[in-house]
């Protein structure tokens, strides 16, 4: 399943630049589909697997010679129920971008080039899921870190784009120090870095207990343990762009517009909430770390949607809804509802490749404006991307019976059942209500600002100066298969409440997810509370951007208060808390280090020459060319050291 993407890699490395624009296209984009065909073949097989088995292949052993007794650094590959519905997500996903932007791309000097990275961030993420060990993992985290580096500075020319690439470049190597950490601390306490050992060896953990113990589990609670898994969060905060390491994502949109839709929907910043889901029984029996999961994930959700709310870029409020639709996920599996946070990521997969890829479209019509200030009565101009779009909208806005509804609600619900707060088998706590409470005014932000985004773009009067077109055949059709994927794919996750056999995903994963212990039991009336503020979330959410931008598409966040309007579209001024947290000293301390380096170090080694070079002159003398000058010399040496001798002699 790796191999295919990673031979249209070296191709197009190698021969891309002797192929004409739209083979280099099909070359990358068949290596996909090859690559998702096995990807079926592969999640047919997990169908059977009982609970906690796996496909699994060793490759070698990692580092014999710092084992010992009990160690063990194995590894390989694993395909089982998690990593099959990941391939899928990665490789269909991936394979409809890839064949999306063979129009979008269309004319770009650098096209086969593009399609090489392409393949090999899709080669490295499915490493990164199919690795049956943490090294293996964090070969295809550095992976997709790499190849996002190299598709966000895609036209590097553009400084600005170098600088975005640069950015997440060095935001995502904090959280890789954390993950390192994380599993250095893993192997000192269970001897082992692989993923299903790690599951099924939790009795050998090397730290005082605290609380619970049973046989042959990790004590609940364990500070060595809470402590790997805090280190765990830290690292996937950074691929998933969780507070404080969320400011590379939206600059992120630097890259041409699959790019966006790549690194967004399928790939890249699922990889945290894939880190935990995976790690699930580590979380499992780590409150405290389970807490700081949901929490970190519910302040960036509402961070997220803060700065979505007045961004005048048609990506850009897509790419600050796409952390706070990441927040979402982290709430989930923070809360132990693992199994949720995973069904997030397909729903999310299909309505936000759907919402970029859309966006491109409107880009590529309007010959490369993305302000949503200069767009409005594209619906008729644009009448397939239209429709899509609205569905993408009302998915990911929680409309009922679309994907997003289905798996906001099992969220919303996780987060009231969750047993790592103050909750307790038959009653919800305090807490529980309190972030109940908050991911549904997110919730309801959500559907204000993406309300928001489409009646900019698609409602009123055109505001602009291009001629709007449609996109060819080769762009509208993705579009078309997301956008039923957007309606139907949320279906496999039913409430309970319509039957026991309502919710086909959550079986399926729990094959390979652990059961956080303790949920609360939703009973009568309270079983339809996250429902019914899920739909109320939408219909609030609705009225609110209506009243702001139905009555006139060019009216925008200038009719709120003007200080809350700056704040969200300069993102709550993050990025200038760290530039002068940080940059300033760093650009201080450079200055500093400039002129030691200059007056100190340069100028003390440009004085030791200019020592040596006066010393090596005033002997020069010596070196006059004439052979008698030599003769001197070696006389009147020979006579000095005779003296010398004579002289120690008599002493």
């Amino acid at each position: 399943m790796i191999v295919p993407p990673l031979v249209g890699w070296l191709l197009l490395i190698a021969f891309g630049k002797r192929l004409a624009e739209p083979t280099s296209g099909y070359v990358a984009s068949g290596m996909i589909l090859l690559s998702f065909v096995m990807a079926v073949l592969g999640f047919a097989g997990t169908m059977g697997l009982a609970e906690g088995k796996q496909w699994h292949v060793q490759l070698w052993e990692f580092l014999p010679f710092i084992g010992g007794e009990g160690k063990s650094l194995h590894m390989g590959f694993a395909l089982d129920q998690l990593s099959s519905l990941m391939t899928l997500i990665i490789t269909g996903i991936g394979f409809l971008i890839h064949v999306f932007a063979i129009g979008y791309m269309h004319g770009d000097s650098g096209f086969s080039r593009f399609f090489a990275y392409l393949n090999f961030f899709i080669a490295f993420m499915l490493v990164l899921v199919l690795a049956d060990s943490l090294p293996i993992l964090f070969i295809g985290w550095e992976g997709v870190g790499v190849a996002s580096f190299l598709l966000i500075g895609f036209w590097y020319k553009d400084f600005n784009n170098s600088n975005a690439a640069r950015k997440a470049f060095i935001v995502n190597r904090v959280g890789d120090a954390f993950l390192m950490l994380g599993m250095f601390l893993l192997f000192k306490e269970f001897g082992t870095l692989n993923l299903h050992e790690l599951r099924e060896s939790f009795g050998s953990i090397n730290v005082p207990l605290v609380g619970q113990v049973t046989k042959n589990v990790v004590a609940f609670g364990a500070p060595g343990l809470e402590l790997a898994c805090i280190f765990l969060l830290l690292g996937a905060a950074g691929k998933s762009a969780q507070l404080p390491l969320s400011t590379w994502l939206p600059d992120a949109m630097a890259g041409p517009t699959p790019v966006s839709a790549l690194i967004h929907a399928a790939t890249m910043v699922t990889a945290g909430v894939y880190l935990v889901a995976r790690n699930s029984e580590l979380f499992a029996h780590a409150p405290v770390a389970s807490s700081w999961v949901a929490w970190v994930g519910a302040l960036t959700a509402v961070y997220g949607a803060v700065s979505a709310i007045a961004q005048t870029d048609i990506k850009k409020i897509l790419a600050y809804s796409t952390v706070s639709q990441l927040g979402f996920m982290f709430v989930a599996v923070g809360c132990g509802a693992y199994w949720v946070g995973i069904f997030h990521v397909l729903t999310h997969a299909f309505f936000k490749a759907l919402l970029f890829l859309s966006s491109g479209s409107v880009i590529h019509a309007l010959e490369g404006e993305q302000d949503v200030r200069k767009m409005g009565g594209l619906r008729g101009a644009l009448p397939t991307t239209h429709a899509v779009s609205l569905i993408g909208t009302l998915a990911i806005m929680g409309v009922p019976l679309l994907s997003g509804f289905f798996s906001k609600d099992a969220i919303l619900e996780s987060a009231l059942k969750s047993p790592f707060f103050d909750g307790s088998k038959d009653a919800v706590g305090s807490i529980n209500i309190l972030l109940f409470a908050v991911m549904v005014i997110v919730a309801t932000m959500t559907a204000a600002y993406m309300w928001r985004w489409y009646v900019l773009v698609f409602s009123g009067e055109y505001r602009g100066n291009a001629h709007p077109h449609e996109s060819g055949a080769v762009m509208t059709l993705p579009l078309m298969i997301l956008a039923v994927l957007s309606v139907i794919g949320g279906w496999i996750g039913l409430p309970h409440f319509l039957g026991k056999n309502a919710n086909l995903i959550e079986p399926f994963l729990e094959k390979v997810s652990a059961n956080a212990k303790g949920m609360t039991e939703l009973k009568g009336i309270v079983e339809f509370i996250p429902l019914i503020c899920s739909i109320i979330a939408v219909i609030a959410g609705y009225f609110i951007a209506n009243y702001f931008y139905r009555r006139d598409g060019a009216r925008i966040m200038a009719e709120v208060p003007n200080g809350f309007g700056t704040a969200s579209r300069n993102a709550l001024f993050l990025d200038k808390v760290y530039d002068f947290v940080l940059g300033n000293p760093s650009r201080v301390a450079a200055v500093f280090f400039g002129i030691v380096d200059k007056s100190g170090v340069q100028g003390g080694a440009q004085l030791l020459g200019e020592q040596v070079s006066e010393a090596g002159s005033s002997l020069s003398f010596w070196q006059s060319g004439f052979a008698r000058g030599y003769g001197v010399s070696v006389l009147i040496g020979t006579v000095a050291l005779i003296a010398f001798l004579i002289v120690r002699g008599f002493a």
